[in-house]
C-alpha cells in the first residue's frame, strides 16, 4: 500500500494531473490523518507543472482521501493484531489467586478489523483501475490508444483486462466475515469471529492488489517513456508486470 503513492505519482504525471486536490489547505479542513498523510507524500514526488484541466477524474483528484481511508484502516488493523498478540486470551484468566472466567478468547476486534481493512482495499484498488483507464485513452496522455506505438496497435490494453481481473478477486475476498457466526457445544458456545477467515482473507489479497497496481505502473512507465521514443511493437508484457511486482514487493 506504500508503494502505491509512488505509483499514482508516476500516472499523476503520465496524465498532468492536477496536484491542485493535494494542497495543504484542502487536507486542513478535513483533518483525516491518512488522507493528510497521503497528499503530503505524493505532493513531495511531483515536479511543480501547470494544470491542463480543471478538475481531474476521481482517480486523482480524490486519490488522497481513498488511498489515506485504506492507510487509515491498514493502521488500524495492525494495532488491533498487535493489541490481541500481546494480550492475556486464556480462560480461566489466572490474576493473583484468583481465576477468572471470561470472553478474552473471543476475537471479535481482530475479525472487525481485518473485515475493515479488505473493504477499505477495494476502493483504492478501484482507483489504481481507473487511472489505467486513463492512460489508455488519448485525450489524457496526448499518445495514441493504449499506448500503442503505432496507429492500430493494441499496445498495453490487455493490462486493463488483467486489473479488472485481479480487482474482481479482490472484491470477493472483501467480504466480511463478522457477519457469520456458528452455535455450537449445546448452545454454550453460541457465537463465533471467525478471525481466522478474516486473516486468511487479508493474506489472500496482496497477490491481487499487487496485479492490479503493477498493471498501472507498468502502463505509467510506458506512457511516460513514449514521447520521443521509437514505437514499440506489440509484445507480451507478463515480463513487465512481474518486474513491476517485483519492485512492489521489494
Amino acid at each position: 500500500m506504500e508503494s502505491a503513492v509512488t505509483v499514482a505519482a508516476r500516472s499523476f504525471s503520465a496524465v498532468n494531473a492536477s496536484a491542485e486536490p493535494l494542497a495543504p489547505a484542502v487536507h486542513e479542513a478535513r483533518p483525516q490523518p491518512g488522507q493528510a498523510d497521503v497528499a503530503a507524500r505524493l505532493r513531495g514526488m511531483l515536479a511543480a507543472e501547470e494544470a491542463v484541466r480543471v478538475q481531474d477524474p476521481y482517480g486523482y483528484r480524490a486519490f488522497a482521501q481513498v488511498h489515506g481511508a485504506a492507510m487509515d484502516a491498514l493502521t488500524r488493523a495492525g494495532r488491533v493484531v498487535e493489541v490481541d498478540l500481546n494480550a492475556a486470551t486464556e480462560n480461566p484468566l489466572f490474576s493473583g489467586e484468583l481465576a477468572w472466567h471470561n470472553g478474552n478468547f473471543h476475537a471479535a476486534p481482530v475479525a472487525l478489523a481485518l473485515d475493515a481493512m479488505r473493504a477499505a482495499l477495494v476502493p483504492a484498488a478501484q482507483l489504481s483501475a481507473a487511472r489505467l483507464a486513463t492512460l489508455m485513452e488519448p485525450a489524457y496522455t496526448g499518445l495514441l490508444p493504449f499506448l500503442g506505438g503505432a496507429q492500430g496497435r493494441s499496445g498495453a490494453m490487455i493490462l486493463e483486462y488483467v486489473a479488472q481481473d485481479a480487482l474482481a478477486e479482490l472484491r470477493l475476498l472483501s467480504a466480511p466475515v463478522a457477519s457469520g457466526t456458528a452455535v455450537i457445544s449445546r448452545g454454550t458456545e453460541d457465537h463465533a469471529s471467525f478471525a481466522t477467515q478474516a486473516a486468511r482473507a487479508a493474506l489472500r489479497c496482496v497477490e491481487p492488489l499487487e496485479i492490479v497496481l503493477a498493471c498501472e505502473l507498468v502502463a505509467a512507465r510506458r506512457a511516460l517513456a513514449q514521447p520521443g521514443s521509437p514505437s514499440e511493437p506489440d509484445r507480451p508484457l507478463d515480463t513487465d508486470l512481474d518486474e513491476a511486482r517485483r519492485e512492489l514487493s521489494g
